[in-house]
């Protein structure tokens, strides 16, 4: 079986593949920052090229921008999934209490799971407060304990992490956090 992962969000969406019968993990993050982008074997990452604000974009009345972005991250999904042949995909549900760009939030992910449904890819989707539990035992536990839960159990044997590893924030965290996703859907 091969599963996938997947910490989605505007910014610095984070996947990771895992091949049950080789037990081999691969990493995949996109980022609006060039400077952050990393590629060695077993971790790929891709621009997000199009940065206009989707505040700008809403107060201009144009949402071209944001579809373009939109679907430009759903694709760099939807390729790692054809390339590996993914049969599940496990996503991180909304965070309830989330303020801001929910709605943009929810447009972006709405165009991924349009994809996974044409494509008949089962998706299981976990509220954030459960795989924060699953990772820590804490179901508020912020990044930097994620992180810390990550690299206590799992980052001696992940060795494609150390090209990201000194980032503090993203994409590091975004990539741990699509692990946590990935081991609490693969233990269901």
């Amino acid at each position: 079986m091969i599963s996938m992962g997947l910490d989605y969000s505007m910014t610095t969406p984070a996947a990771v593949v895992y091949d049950s019968e080789t037990g081999k993990y691969n990493f995949f993050y996109m980022s609006k920052t060039k400077s952050r982008l990393r590629d060695s074997d077993g971790l790929e990452s891709e621009l997000i090229d199009n940065v206009t604000s989707i505040m700008k974009d809403i107060q201009d009345e144009k949402i071209k921008s944001s579809m373009i972005r939109f679907n430009h991250i759903a694709d760099f999904f939807m390729k790692i999934i054809d390339k590996y042949k993914v049969q599940e995909v496990y996503l991180e549900g909304y965070a309830l209490g989330a303020r801001g760009m929910v709605f943009s939030i929810a447009e972006n992910t709405a165009i991924l799971k349009q994809k996974l449904f044409e494509r008949q890819i089962p998706v299981s989707i976990f509220p954030p407060t459960v795989i924060k539990k699953y990772a820590t035992g804490a179901g508020n536990a912020k990044k930097e304990k994620m992180k810390k839960a990550f690299e206590d159990k799992y980052n001696y044997h992940l060795n494609e992490l150390v090209e990201i590893s000194h980032y503090t924030e993203a994409p590091y965290t975004d990539v741990i956090d699509a692990f946590w996703i990935l081991q609490y859907g693969l233990q269901i």
